[in-house]
C-alpha cells in the first residue's frame, strides 16, 4: 500500500475508531479520502463524505475531464455502495 493512502487510511480509522457501530459521518479532505477506506468505514457503520483528485486509481476516467461538459453540471457514478459525483463549478474545471 502507498505510504501516503496507508497513514491517510490509519488516521481516519484511529480517530473513527470509539464510533464505529454508531452510524456517524465523518468528511475528509482529499488527502485522507479513498475508496478503500469509505468501503471499510461503511462495514463499521460510518459513512464517509471527502472530496477526491481525480487522478487517483480509483476515479474512473470519464470523471476526470469537465471538457465538452455544461457548466454547473454534475455527474454520478454508483460503485456497490459508493457514489462518486463529479461537479463542473467553472469552465474546464472540474470538482
Amino acid at each position: 500500500m502507498h505510504r501516503k493512502k496507508s497513514l491517510g487510511h490509519r488516521v481516519v480509522c484511529d480517530l473513527m475508531e470509539p464510533l464505529f457501530g454508531s452510524g456517524r459521518g465523518v468528511t475528509t479532505d482529499n488527502y485522507f479520502t479513498f475508496v478503500p477506506t469509505a468501503e471499510f468505514l461503511l462495514k463499521k457503520k460510518i459513512i464517509m463524505t471527502g472530496t477526491l483528485r481525480v487522478k487517483k486509481p480509483d476515479i474512473p476516467v470519464m470523471m476526470e475531464t469537465a471538457k465538452g461538459r455544461e457548466l454547473l453540471s454534475s455527474k454520478f457514478i454508483f460503485l456497490d455502495n459508493i457514489a462518486v459525483v463529479s461537479y463542473v463549478p467553472k469552465i474546464n474545471k472540474t470538482v
